[in-house]
Formats: structure tokens, C-alpha cells, sequence
């Protein structure tokens, strides 16, 4: 069964420190008024689409962050808010509000949900040597959003055919045929993020998504390559769910040199901030 959280508590912990970093980038991002405003989209099922990717995701969110605690430090909440919202300028999805959150977990992982809600482990982060490193892994994260790689591997949709899962209908409030069908939708869902794993194919594509958005918002586009090869040594518990979730350090490392070498990258092309990493990361 689901353990769900109330979804008051879960936004509050969640969208609290994330208000900062949307307001000092201009933007209203209300969370229910982003919601409703799907609806300008032209294509009603499209709009329908999105609003249970969003749904879902916020389920799923919730059960992630009952089992991984939330570390409370709102200056790095805040720090990272920042980093995800310079690369969320040179996004594709602005018809989503992206949120982020530490997970106070010795796991080296980052894990993301439909809808856009981002989580970096505590242990990922203490692998980390600069503000770039950061910023590539959350934007792998957020590649794995815009692709939809896990609304396309569910198929979540919000009208949903009988034969397809009900899980638009279970937004609407709809019969416990349909909570049961969300409730599966789940148990498949944290099965790609913590067992089996996304297809390797998604994972290489938000690693190539994730350079080309690196470069766009003017980090070092070769940070991700970094952090793998200093991550990839390492063993034991915290690095479990990382190796069986995703193809081998040494495919994906190969995979990023191509990208890089195809797109003409080097590290000399971006920032790393590395001295505002560490102030931060020393200021917590």
C-alpha cells in the first residue's frame, strides 16, 4: 500500500524554500495558479495530459519523501533553488513549476518525478567539488522531465482509456478501481527509481540533455563527466541504488566524450564556481 503524507505538509516542506528562488528570478510561480493555467493550452488534452503528469508525480513525491527525510537547511534549499533556476531558464517545460529538495540520505543519487519535483541526495552532494557539478546533476534530473521519461513509460495520461490505467480519473475523484490503478502506477514508478531502473537509452539521453544545458546556462558543460569518474571508484550501500539504476560509469563516461567531441565542448567554455560552492557548502 501507498503511504501517503498529507500533501499540506508535503508542499509546505517542499515549496517553502523554493519561493525564494522563484521570486528572485521575476517569476509567478503559484504552484495551484500554474495549475490552472495549463488550461490557456489549446489543446484540451494536452492540458489534461499535464495536469495528471503533475498529479502523479506530487503522489509520487510523497511517498519518496516518506521513506528519504527531507535534511532542513534552508541555505542550501536555497542555493540549489538557485542553481535549478538558472538551468530552468533554458528549459523546455515552462508550462511546469519545478521544485527541489535535500534528501538526508548517504545515498550518492538524485532522483526526480513527473511534474518536476527534484530530490538530491545529501550523500551526492558531499561528492561534489563545485557549483557545476551540482548543477549537472540536477540537470540531468530536469532532462528526465522534459523527455517524460517516466510519463512515457507509464503512459500516464489524463483521460485515460478502461484498459489503460485510470489515473487521470483518480484526480477527478473518480472509483477505487481507479486508486487501485494509481496505486500500481506508483509501485512501477519507484521500481524505475530505486529497483530496475529507467531504460538505459533515457539515462543516456538525459545525460546528453543535460551537457547541452550545461553549456546553454554557461557552466562548464563538462561537469557531469567529473563527477562520474570521481564517483565511480566508490562502493558499499551508498552507491547501490546509483549502479543498479543505471548503465556503468564507464558507458555513460564514453557516451559524454562523443557528445563532447560532436558539439565541439570543452571545460575551457564554462563556469564552475567553485569558490561559491564552497562558501555555501561551508556557510551551512
Amino acid at each position: 500500500m501507498i503511504r501517503h503524507l498529507s500533501h499540506f505538509i508535503f508542499l509546505s516542506l517542499l515549496l517553502s524554500s523554493s519561493v525564494t528562488a522563484e521570486t528572485a528570478t521575476g517569476a509567478n510561480n503559484n504552484f495551484r495558479q500554474r495549475i490552472s493555467q495549463t488550461t490557456l493550452i489549446n489543446d484540451a488534452d494536452i492540458a489534461e495530459d499535464i495536469r495528471a503528469e503533475i498529479s502523479f508525480g506530487r503522489e509520487l513525491a510523497t511517498v519518496v519523501i516518506s521513506d528519504y527525510p527531507l535534511l532542513e537547511n534552508l541555505e542550501l534549499q536555497r542555493y540549489l533553488n538557485l542553481v535549478m533556476q538558472r538551468l530552468l531558464q533554458f528549459g523546455d517545460r515552462q508550462e511546469l513549476t519545478y521544485h527541489i529538495a535535500i534528501l538526508n540520505s548517504d545515498e550518492v543519487n538524485a532522483y526526480t518525478t513527473p511534474g518536476g519535483y527534484i530530490f538530491v541526495s545529501r550523500g551526492a552532494l558531499k561528492e561534489m567539488q563545485d557549483e557545476a557539478e551540482l548543477a549537472a546533476v540536477i540537470a540531468h534530473e530536469i532532462a528526465h522531465v522534459n523527455r517524460r521519461h517516466i510519463v512515457n513509460e507509464l503512459q500516464i495520461r489524463g483521460e485515460a482509456d478502461p484498459l489503460q490505467a485510470g489515473i487521470g480519473q483518480f484526480f477527478a475523484g473518480f472509483s477505487d478501481a481507479a486508486r487501485v490503478a494509481l496505486e500500481q502506477a506508483i509501485d512501477t514508478a519507484l521500481d524505475l527509481l530505486f529497483g530496475n531502473g529507467l531504460k538505459q537509452a533515457d539515462e543516456f539521453d538525459a545525460d546528453a540533455s543535460s551537457t547541452l544545458l550545461l553549456a546553454q546556462a554557461g557552466y562548464d558543460a563538462t561537469a557531469l563527466e567529473r563527477y562520474l569518474q570521481r564517483i565511480a571508484p566508490l562502493q558499499g550501500e551508498s552507491m547501490r541504488v546509483l549502479v543498479t539504476t543505471h548503465p556503468t560509469f564507464a558507458d555513460r563516461i564514453s557516451r559524454l566524450a562523443a557528445i563532447y567531441q560532436q558539439e565541439g565542448i570543452t571545460a575551457a567554455h564554462g563556469d564552475r564556481h567553485q569558490q561559491r560552492f564552497t562558501r555555501h557548502f561551508h556557510r551551512s
